[in-house]
């Protein structure tokens, strides 16, 4: 029981982690998936992250230390007999109580089998949205994938299995997948089912404060990414090449870490398409420019000025020498520049930014008819009801 509660411990514990690490990913699947951000789908996100760490714990830790070791002590085991658990608890509970069977180590663990799997099948069922059969599939061949994993010591990783391979795994885990997707229904009536979510995708909804800032935060999320991944790229190149890392990188990489993402979340982006930069398309936004009783794309120069006013002086930064004052200077400003970008958005009608406000841009919804909708048709009149919302 204790290795079963310390299991659970730390499967919450990289669960939690690995949600940490996929929140902006589950975000921008949510957006583009379903056009909305869902806080229930979010929670399930987060159950499907700590189940899949803990089916990861459960099932393989803890690896043995020193394969050889313990391929020494433990002879290669499997059971290829079906529903060998019966005969097994029939014989080791002979004698004892209904209560002492129940809690007795051979029972637990066909239990606990069953148990494992039964969030599985719910998961797969409601947030997923597979059906009974499906689900049930997919419980059979995870189950089999992992007793082949056991089996062949992590696909030779070990010279021998590292847990028992047991058909009679496979037939309890099944049974599990089959109970949560049977339940589900019940259990998670509260988790919008994620055909339902779809069908509503290109409704368009109120430009939000948080939508504004979630659209700035995967922003930031996909240029620290794509800058990262060039110095990682450039790393890799050199360890392949040279067998060693340099501890400093040519300049070139360092320019390349900050104009490519420059260039793919903000410039190209707004150049064109519709003026929005890669954050504000997932989360179905878009600048639009007042002309008359109409919205209109502006050109392309405006665009692109409007994607830079932010970004373009904190990066200008990168390219002065240490130390100069017009770094210093350049930096105070894109650092307030930055700072009202964020705030400023809850105070504005039109929930604009710092740029929105330089350039008179206004933010609607990409689905809105008056910006012309999914399809990019002639964007529908303003009315005067849509000139006030959009502070115009």
């Amino acid at each position: 029981m204790t290795v079963w509660l310390d299991n659970a411990e730390i499967s919450i514990i990289i669960g939690a982690a690995v949600f940490l690490l996929l929140f902006i990913p589950g975000l921008i699947w949510q957006y583009v998936r379903y056009g909305q951000f869902t806080a229930r789908r979010m929670i399930g996100w987060l159950a499907v992250c700590v189940y899949g760490s803990a089916l990861v714990v459960y099932t393989f830790v803890p690896l043995p230390s020193d394969g050889a070791a313990w391929c020494a002590e433990h002879a290669a085991r499997a059971n290829t007999n079906p529903f060998q658990f019966v005969d097994d608890i029939r014989r080791k509970t002979a004698g004892m109580s209904l209560t002492q069977s129940a809690r007795s180590p051979v029972v637990l663990q066909v239990v606990f089998n069953v148990v494992l799997f039964v969030p599985f099948g719910a998961i797969l069922r409601r947030y997923f949205g597979r059906g009974v059969v499906f689900t049930t599939a997919a419980g059979l061949l995870t189950s089999l994938a992992i007793e082949s994993l056991q089996y062949t010591g992590l696909l030779g990783i070990y010279p021998c299995a590292i847990r028992v391979a047991d058909v009679d795994d496979v037939i309890t885990n099944t049974l599990g997948a089959l109970i949560g997707a049977l339940l589900a229904p019940a259990f998670l009536w509260w988790m919008p089912s994620a055909k339902r979510a779809s069908e509503k995708r290109l409704q368009p909804r109120k430009v939000t404060v948080w939508r504004r800032w979630t659209g700035m935060a995967i922003d930031a999320a996909l240029f620290f990414i794509l800058s990262a991944a060039v110095s990682v790229a450039y790393n890799v190149y050199e360890l392949l090449t040279r067998g060693a890392v340099s501890q400093e990188q040519p300049q070139w990489v360092l320019i390349v870490s900050v104009v490519l993402p420059v260039l793919s979340v903000f410039v190209v982006p707004a150049a064109g398409g519709r003026g929005a930069s890669a954050g504000q398309k997932i989360v179905w936004l878009t600048p639009k420019w007042v002309d008359g009783n109409t919205l209109t794309d502006s050109n392309p120069v405006m665009r692109i000025a409007r994607s830079l006013i932010v970004v373009g002086p904190w990066v200008a930064t990168d390219f002065l020498s240490d130390g100069s004052t017009a770094k210093g200077v350049i930096g105070l400003v894109s650092a307030v520049i930055l700072f009202l970008t964020v705030v400023m958005v809850p105070f504005t009608a039109n929930r604009r930014s710092f740029s929105g406000f330089i350039t008179r841009a206004v933010f609607v919804d990409s689905r809105d008819p008056v910006a012309g909708g999914p399809e990019n048709k002639a964007p529908e009149p303003l009315t005067g009801a849509k000139k006030r919302e959009l502070g115009v």
